[in-house]
């Protein structure tokens, strides 16, 4: 976890010096009389709350938001996510996040999938890639070659898919793919793009159904159009 503090100077995740004095200069924002311009940016967006564990820093509430999420320093990360871990039985990250954005605001699904990624439990739940049946096209080939050759009745007749020696359910499943195992931890899925209203006057025409094959969610997504921008926006909500 230690290595994801060389993100940008902007990002989510605060060392605990960063956090200490993010701390200190929001309580003192609250008692200045005079005021900087920075001073309001920072109680717009955040507020110290006393906790049973102390000072902590949270998301200032907008106006009729009732979810308030706390910031917690890259220090305690690990921690929290191995405990939401467990709680859920192992979860992948669509789980874990959901849960997690309830009460934190500052935990990423970056900092989520390197915690999966160390898990020895999680690793051996993963589907191992199993190989390619091979297909034989030269007994195929003579299999053809000899129905054909039969030409005593109807040559069309004879040649059909009916007559050859191998059979339909052998050939597809030589045909089948085999199963293929993504280099990125817990990041399989399925995407269809429902049309859900013909009507001209309705803003969203369309639905957006992402599948997740390790978690097994499925998210709902409302779409104006077929634009791929769209598509690809959308789908990094939960990448």
């Amino acid at each position: 976890m230690r290595s994801l503090t060389k993100k940008a100077s902007n990002s989510a995740l605060l060392s605990r010096e960063k956090y200490c004095w993010f701390v200190e200069k929001i309580k003192y924002a609250k008692t200045a009389v005079r005021k900087t311009p920075a001073d309001y940016r920072r109680l717009k967006k955040f507020e110290i709350i006393e906790t049973p564990d102390g000072e902590k820093l949270f998301s200032a509430r907008a106006l009729g938001d009732k979810k308030r999420q706390m910031f917690v320093p890259i220090d305690e990360v690990y921690d929290i996510i191995a405990e939401y871990h467990l709680r859920l039985n192992h979860g992948g990250r669509s789980r874990m996040m959901v849960e997690l954005k309830r009460k934190y605001r500052n935990v990423t699904a970056e900092s989520v999938l390197v915690y999966l990624s160390m898990c020895a439990t999680c690793k051996n739940k993963l589907p191992k890639k199993r190989s390619k049946p091979s297909l034989n096209t030269s007994e195929i080939s003579e299999n053809v070659t000899e129905s054909c050759n039969d030409t005593s009745s109807n040559p069309i007749s004879e040649c059909s898919a009916s007559n050859l020696e191998i059979e339909p359910e052998d050939l597809l499943r030589a045909l089948k793919y085999s199963t293929y195992k993504s280099p990125e931890l817990y990041s399989r899925g399925q995407v269809d793009i429902l049309s859900v209203t013909n009507e001209l006057c309705e803003e969203y025409k369309y639905l957006m159904v992402y599948r997740s094959f390790i978690s097994k969610f499925i998210h709902l997504k409302a779409m104006k159009t077929l634009n791929v921008d769209e598509t690809v926006d959308e789908l990094l909500i939960y990448f």
